[in-house]
């Protein structure tokens, strides 16, 4: 999922596996769970942001 995201130049991954949640951060990726991901989409909504 790391090397993919970073190939695809992700702003995201979104996962729920403990292991990569830790992280938080890789290659200038977020690495969020679903709900944290759903959270930045409403939040991109309310602001008036296009993509997030």
């Amino acid at each position: 999922m790391l090397a993919t995201g970073r190939l695809a130049e992700a702003n995201y991954l979104v996962t729920g596996d403990k292991g990569l949640l830790q992280l938080r951060r890789y290659a200038g990726m977020q690495i969020v769970s679903p709900r944290e991901f759903l959270e930045v989409l409403q939040h991109e909504r309310t602001a008036g942001g296009g993509e997030p």
